[in-house]
């Protein structure tokens, strides 16, 4: 039996929508399979049981541990009676969090704390980056293998949600960023520099943010930003307004200062949106080459790269086909055979 264990399961993550993804594998494939969380989330229902449940795992089977934050469940992990792999999309460091949610951070660094401990202990892991996997290597882990975030493009075929695109359709540029609004993200930086940018150039802009708005002293200082674009931040929503957003999208903008993968990137790519990036961590790894990524947060050499995507219909084209080429790597059943593989090469298929 391949089972797997995650602290929460909650659809909206890439981590939970990872292990959903392999568990589907692995059952499609007839393979024996389980799936133990600790505290649960929206989708428990689904054939999952309590974490607990790993005291039966016996010497032939194989847990892998999706690794997210401190846990005891970390601890459960080290001790399971089976071989061991460690599932890993790395911890948002601590410091992002400090100003806002100290027991957060203090979690984070439990975290990290864990991880030191538990990854030379595993009989193999899998990264989702090369940036991942040599944080892995450098804590001792010797068998460390890369795999991407699975993504679902079939559900992007859906249609758009009627309201939300004809609101975002009234000429503005569009500059987007996706993702839950939290520190690291850094989405003061996409306000900021879309400010910057309309101001510079004349253009009305609006910053388009959809994005979980659950840490509220960091949500407090985004609202409390003094701005001359419209800001249009709705929290979580629906698959349909999420297609829209990008749909109207003129530009996606990272300004990330931490990311073990970054989903939204690929989405960007599905919908042929032009991104421009900083890059740090796995970020410029997630887009390939061709990849238009700045390297300081300058405003003015950002603006400028801002106006040449955003008008430079050639470099929009030459933009739009290198991602598009380097979206062939998160094909769905490349990344099905790719785990399957690496699974097979540690010989637990």
């Amino acid at each position: 039996m391949i089972a797997q264990l995650t602290e929460a399961l909650t659809e909206a993550y890439a981590i939970s929508a990872a292990v959903l993804a392999a568990d589907g594998l692995l059952r499609s494939a007839g393979i024996p399979a389980a799936l133990f969380v600790g505290r649960g989330g929206d989708r428990v229902g689904a054939g999952a049981e309590s974490a607990e449940g790993i005291s039966r795992l016996s010497r032939e089977d194989c847990l892998l541990y999706q690794f997210s934050t401190g846990s005891a469940l970390n601890d459960w992990f080290a001790a399971a009676p089976c071989r061991r792999g460690l599932v890993y999309q790395n911890i948002t460091p601590a410091e992002f969090f400090e100003p806002y949610d100290p027991v957060l951070a203090d979690r984070l660094r439990w975290g990290r704390e864990q991880l030191a401990e538990i990854a030379p202990r595993a009989d193999f892991a899998i990264a989702s980056s090369s940036y991942s996997a040599r944080e892995l290597r450098q804590l001792g882990c010797e068998r460390v293998h890369v795999l991407s975030v699975p993504v679902r493009f079939e559900r992007y075929g859906e249609a758009a949600d009627p309201e939300l695109k004809k609101r975002l359709s009234d000429g503005k540029k569009n500059i987007l960023f996706v993702g839950r609004q939290a520190p690291n993200k850094c989405i003061e930086d996409v306000i900021l520099f879309t400010d910057y940018y309309a101001a510079a150039t004349g253009e009305p802009c609006r910053a388009v943010l959809p994005g979980e708005r659950s840490l509220q002293g960091y949500v407090r200082a985004l609202d409390a930003l003094k701005t001359d674009i419209e800001v249009f931040a709705p929290g979580r929503i629906s698959h349909a307004q999420l297609i829209a957003a990008y749909e109207t999208a003129d530009l996606f903008l990272c300004m990330s200062e931490h990311e073990g993968f970054c989903v939204p990137l690929t989405e960007s790519m599905y919908f042929g949106v032009p991104v421009l990036a900083y890059a740090a961590t796995a970020v410029g790894e997630t887009l390939g080459e061709g990849a238009q990524l700045f390297d300081e947060k300058d405003f003015p050499a950002v603006a400028e790269r801002m106006y040449s995507l955003l008008h430079d219909e050639a470099l929009r084209e030459r933009t739009a086909a290198a991602q598009k080429e380097r979206l062939s790597a998160f094909a769905p059943e490349r990344w099905a055979e790719q785990l399957l593989a690496i699974l097979r090469s540690e010989g637990v298929l």
